[in-house]
This record gives structure tokens, sequence and C-alpha cells, in this order.
């Protein structure tokens, strides 16, 4: 929330069932972020199993283990230029698939 308020653009996707966790545990937050002009929410109804961030210096991805639990110790992380432009893909991939959000 911080880099959004701050003027930095901020595009984030999360499963329905994420979504459904953090607007029940975090409601006030995720209305004020989605009253700001610069976050983007997006809502993606495939349970997919991964994690990463991308951003114009560094890559991470993680992926969850075949039980459901996900350790963000085990990213994989890159700032070559050709693992930017693949995570850039695959944000764009599940954007492509995914309703974004504009009110609670």
């Amino acid at each position: 929330m911080q880099l959004a308020e701050n003027g930095i653009e901020v595009s984030l996707i999360l499963t329905r069932k994420a979504f459904i966790k953090i607007e029940k545990e975090y409601h006030d937050k995720l209305a004020r972020g989605l009253n700001l002009k610069n976050p983007s929410f997006y809502i993606l109804d495939e349970d997919i199993k991964l994690a990463c961030i991308v951003s114009d210096i560094f890559f991470t991805i993680s992926f969850f283990f075949k039980n459901g639990v996900f350790d963000s110790r085990q990213d994989m992380v890159s700032s070559d230029k050709s693992a930017l432009l693949w995570g850039e893909e695959l944000f764009n991939y599940y954007r492509e698939h995914s309703i974004k959000i504009e009110k609670l």
C-alpha cells in the first residue's frame, strides 16, 4: 500500500480464494487501496500454485509444494533482462485472464 500511496504504479493479481480472505481480514485497507489512483487489483478464477513479483529491476517466482504449502524462502530470483521479460509476459497472461476489481 505504501508504494501506491507514494505514487508508484502497483498491480496485484489474486486468486478468488486469496481475495476473499484479504477482503474479510483487511476490508478497510483494501477499500482504501481501491480508492487510490495507482494500484490495480485483479481476481483470477484459476487456482494457480505460484507467487511472483515483477519490477523494473528483478523478477522472483515461487511455487507451492504438492502438499499446498508455500515457502517464500524457495524463491527463484533473477535480474537478467530475459527473466524480467518472461516475468512480465507471465504477469500479462494472468492479468488478461483476470477480472479487474474497481470497488468492493
